[in-house]
């Protein structure tokens, strides 16, 4: 049995919620470094402001540990609550359906986020 879009958009939208509330708090930094270099933050190169931040992500480059980093748990939090939004919407439309885009879009996100695949 194939499971409701709506249930499968609440499944992304409870876990996006559960992870982000398991966050450390702010501040954030990403970090863009060869992954094979070491730094050493101790004496005069210590920055109270920069080095006591979670690092959220180390990568090769600066753009990739920018785009990781940017997935605050605010913005997923309130990617959350959109598609917690859209499956009440989904929930309450009548059928037949009229607007296949109103699952469309919120369902791939919520797959993608999941890890599943996304159907044809």
């Amino acid at each position: 049995m194939t499971e409701n879009p709506a249930e499968t958009i609440r499944r992304a939208a409870a876990l996006m919620r559960e992870r982000a509330e398991a966050m450390p708090p702010p501040p954030w930094r990403a970090e863009g470094r060869d992954v094979t270099a070491t730094q050493d933050y101790s004496g005069d190169d210590f920055d109270p402001d920069w080095d006591c931040a979670f690092n959220v992500a180390v990568c090769r480059r600066q753009d990739e540990a920018e785009h990781i980093a940017s997935w605050h748990p605010l913005v997923a939090l309130a990617v959350a609550d959109w598609l917690d939004r859209e499956a009440a919407f989904i929930d309450a439309q009548v059928f037949p359906r009229s607007d296949p885009a109103m699952e469309r879009y919120p369902l791939a996100v919520a797959r993608a986020y999941l890890g599943e695949e996304s159907a044809p």
